[in-house]
Order: structure tokens, then sequence, then C-alpha cells
């Protein structure tokens, strides 16, 4: 997906995910105006929280992969186990060589509880 900067953050349909699998949440470009990778933005960082805070409810650090020009978000199963029972939201942010931070995506996440064991 190629989302343009002047529509961010772009927002996501909820996703579904089990718990204690791994589920890639997002994965997008960001081009040039001649369509070529734009790689000046860096120090992506993506995290999930659940929607209803409590005090000593933590951020989860998503995954993020940047290679080949493509921004994945991911998640791991042993993160969705500790999801598991909280719906939340997640976003993505990078910064560019002017400091600038921008979040580029943001959506929404369900955990349902896995059945095998």
């Amino acid at each position: 997906m190629t989302i343009e900067i002047e529509s961010l953050p772009y927002r996501m349909e909820p996703t579904f995910l089990y718990a204690g699998d791994d589920a890639a949440l997002f994965a997008f470009q960001v081009l040039n105006d001649d369509d070529t990778p734009d790689t000046s933005w860096v120090g992506w960082s993506a995290q999930w929280r659940p929607f209803r805070r409590a005090e000593d409810s933590a951020a989860i650090d998503l995954g993020v992969s940047t290679s080949s020009g493509l921004i994945v978000v991911s998640v791991t199963g042993e993160q969705t186990r500790e999801m598991n029972g909280h719906s939340g939201v997640w976003d993505i942010r990078a910064f560019n060589a002017d400091g600038q931070e921008l979040t580029f995506a943001t959506g929404e996440t369900s955990i349902e509880q896995d059945v095998t064991r």
C-alpha cells in the first residue's frame, strides 16, 4: 500500500488478532514524487496500548521491518497472548532529517483467545 503524507495518519480498519498467532498489522511504502522509495524517514517505531488504560498498563513495542523500502508493522504470538482480553490501538511513527516526528498510520485491534493448547 502507498499512502500520501498529506493524508496522514492513515486510519486502518480494525484488525482481528488471534491470541498466540504472529501477524502483520500493516505494510506500506513511503514514496517520493518520482515513485522511488523515500528513505528520509528514520527511527521507525510502533506501539500498542489497551483501550482501557490503567495506570500500570504498559505499551507493547511492536516489530517494524524496513527492508527493501517496505515498512511492515508486526506482532508476535507472545505479544498477542499478552494482549489477550483487551481491545487496543496501535500506531507507527518516524522522524525525518529535520527532526519532525510523524505518525504514519494507526489502527484498532481486537484479540480472540486461542482454543487449542
